[in-house]
């Protein structure tokens, strides 16, 4: 686990680095057009464009929309191949690559999970729901520095008025830091 961690944190820093101010997001850096879906049972969130409004292929939008749905339901495991499907036709899609990181970091895949969230972000530096969920991942290997970087980027993406990811994942760091 110790190498895991190392692994994760030089990681972190590299893309840090060639990220610039900004890492790993959601589909869209326009808060406007992210969504935030509760899973009831456990209080968790996924975010994500469930409209895939800009998406041309009517299928895909389909598709998206019914993995969100299972991951509503907490069936990360039935949206994970829903998911791959949309990624291995449009490797580029951040929100299916976010929520198959978010899927994957669920099921307690961390090393899955954190490789998704790198693919989201390379693809869209802003998106708020990557770089929040990459803050969580952190949280949940025990290393509270690296989410508190990915903190600092939703601070710069979200500037003065603030977000909801910014704001989640400072209510998450609070009470990480209180247990």
């Amino acid at each position: 686990m110790s190498q895991l961690l190392r692994f994760l944190a030089a990681s972190a820093l590299v893309l840090g680095l060639a990220g610039g101010a900004h890492a790993f997001g959601g589909g869209s850096s326009d808060s406007s057009s992210d969504t935030t879906t509760t899973d009831e049972s456990k209080g968790d969130e996924s975010k994500g464009d469930d409209s895939k409004d800009d998406k041309s292929n009517d299928e895909t939008k389909t598709e998206y929309k019914r993995a969100v749905e299972e991951i509503k339901r907490g069936a990360y495991g039935a949206a994970i191949p829903i998911l791959e499907g949309i990624v291995a036709r449009d490797p580029a899609d951040a929100d299916a690559l976010n929520q198959l990181g978010f899927s994957h970091r669920k099921l307690g895949e961390f090393p899955v999970a954190f490789d998704y969230y790198q693919q989201a972000l390379a693809v869209d530096p802003d998106h708020k729901g990557a770089n929040e969920y990459l803050g969580e991942l952190y949280l949940e290997m025990g290393d509270l520095g690296s989410a508190e970087r990915q903190l600092a980027k939703l601070d710069d993406l979200c500037g003065v008025l603030g977000c909801e990811e910014k704001t989640e994942l400072d209510g998450r760091i609070e009470t990480f830091k209180a247990e």
